[in-house]
């Protein structure tokens, strides 16, 4: 038998939690990531209150931003066959241009609730992938 002994190199070590600054980024950009996606969720169904005074339409633009939830499975694929990266940054880039044009819309007083339906829905594709 062979008892060979296998040692790490110094660049196979993992570093302490203390000094792994690639995790504390992490943790940030999802505190961050999480703390906006909260406001947003919160002043979209303010807004849609404040243009229509319609409870139905708050259910409305909430049930549209989860409708997305049925394409799961094809986003499963779609993160297993392409750059993992990529898509989360396209997606991000593409939440933030579609929220911020309604916020844009929002102060010219020119948001209509459809564009808020669209726009609601986008956000939750674009979540869900």
């Amino acid at each position: 038998m062979n008892n060979s002994i296998v040692r790490m190199g110094s660049e196979d070590k993992i570093p302490e939690f203390k000094k792994n600054s690639q995790v504390f980024r992490f943790i940030g950009g999802n505190l961050v990531s999480f703390f906006g996606d909260q406001i947003y969720l919160i002043a979209l169904r303010l807004i849609v209150l404040a243009i229509t005074g319609s409870p139905l339409s708050m259910g409305i633009v909430a049930a549209l931003e989860r409708l997305p939830i049925l394409i799961q499975p094809f986003t499963g694929v779609l993160a297993d066959n392409f750059n993992r990266r990529r898509i989360l940054l396209f997606c991000d880039i593409g939440r933030f241009l579609t929220v911020g044009f309604l916020g844009f819309l929002y102060i010219l007083n020119s948001l209509t609730i459809w564009e808020i339906y669209g726009g609601a829905l986008i956000v939750g594709l674009l979540t869900q992938v």
